[in-house]
């Protein structure tokens, strides 16, 4: 196990494994595991201060959803770290919010978040422990223990949708729960699954693909606004200090290699450019235990290298509830 690992993992699959199930859901539903067409960007004027943001810490090119979450609420969000091994629902929930933000801000999509706070029951954040459980019950996971699998985390929310925050749900914080046992209680059986399900099915992903290339990455990111989660057994460690990449504080920014073996899920958020070279910044779950806080930069290679080891779907379109026009025509 690598020096550099800071917490739980809970990715249960492997790779093979994890394809197979994906083609399975693919055949089932091909209409959902595809690529929509890109949509045209409709706030220029917030994918600039995005881009601004992000040439203050030394980025050429490319696009951060870290910058752009910060470009709306005026730093990054403010996400608990993961206690239990919950990372693929604890980095899905990150992504799925990353996702939503940017159609209803980004791309204009006529949708409205399901609540309007970063934290607490009116959070925008899916509720994460329903997905736990739409996907363990999917790979027939049940009891006290731990984990997931990346594919039929996925397939829980295209078929049984997402649950908010806002829907009445108790926990003792939100979007994820900070209890343990609570956290445990919803993944062990269905019993508080049947509770929500109905209220869960409401607004649902209806998108997704397998990624295989950095290429695939790069798009998705920078042209499409679609983070993805990445499951593997890679571990990773600090390699060398960016020359000129800089934190907020003035800090370089840290790339990283392999390095041992961690069973876990984790989100790819960003793809940049600094000085013709193209690199990828991982988002964690463990808080912020890296060396660049609770994220971690791989390169264009390296990336490459994952992806031919790791299971990465993308989260695409979320069909979120529409927005009422506030002209309806005349009489």
């Amino acid at each position: 196990m690598s020096a550099e690992f800071m917490g739980p993992g809970g990715w249960l699959g492997s790779v093979d494994g994890e394809r197979r199930a994906f083609g399975e859901m693919g055949n089932s539903m091909p209409e959902v595991v595809c690529r929509h067409v890109a949509k045209r960007t409709l706030n220029d004027q917030l994918l600039e201060q995005t881009k601004l943001l992000q040439d203050e810490n030394g980025i050429d090119d490319g696009f951060s959803f870290l910058h752009f979450s910060e470009a709306i609420f005026g730093n990054e969000l403010p996400w608990k770290k993961q206690l239990i091994g919950s990372c693929v629902a604890s980095g899905d929930m990150r992504t799925t919010s990353y996702r939503m933000l940017a159609e209803v801000f980004l791309l204009g999509d006529p949708e409205i978040l399901p609540g309007i706070d970063i934290e607490g029951t009116d959070a925008f954040a899916p509720f994460a422990p329903f997905s736990y459980r739409a996907g363990r019950k999917r790979g027939n996971l049940n009891g006290r223990s731990d984990g997931s699998y990346c594919s039929v985390h996925m397939q829980g929310k295209i078929e049984d949708g997402i649950l908010f925050c806002n829907s009445g749900v108790q926990s003792d914080t939100y979007p994820e729960p900070q209890n343990t046992s609570l956290y445990r209680k919803w993944g062990g059986d269905d019993n508080l699954y049947n509770q929500w399900k109905d209220k869960a099915g409401e607004i649902k992903q209806i998108e997704t693909e397998e990624v295989r290339t950095f290429d695939d990455v790069k798009e998705l990111l920078t042209v499409h606004y679609k983070p993805m989660n990445i499951c593997s057994s890679w571990g990773f460690a600090p390699s060398h200090k960016h020359p000129t990449w800089r934190l907020d504080n003035g800090d370089p920014v840290w790339v990283y290699k392999r390095s041992g073996s961690w069973a876990h899920n984790m989100s790819l958020v960003a793809c940049v450019e600094i000085k013709n070279e193209w690199f990828v910044v991982v988002e964690n779950s463990w808080g912020s235990t890296h060396k660049n806080g609770r994220w971690f930069v791989v390169t264009e290679s390296t990336m490459n290298s994952w992806l031919r080891s790791a299971s990465c779907l993308s989260v695409g379109e979320i069909d979120l509830k529409d927005q009422l026009p506030i002209f309806t025509g005349a009489n």
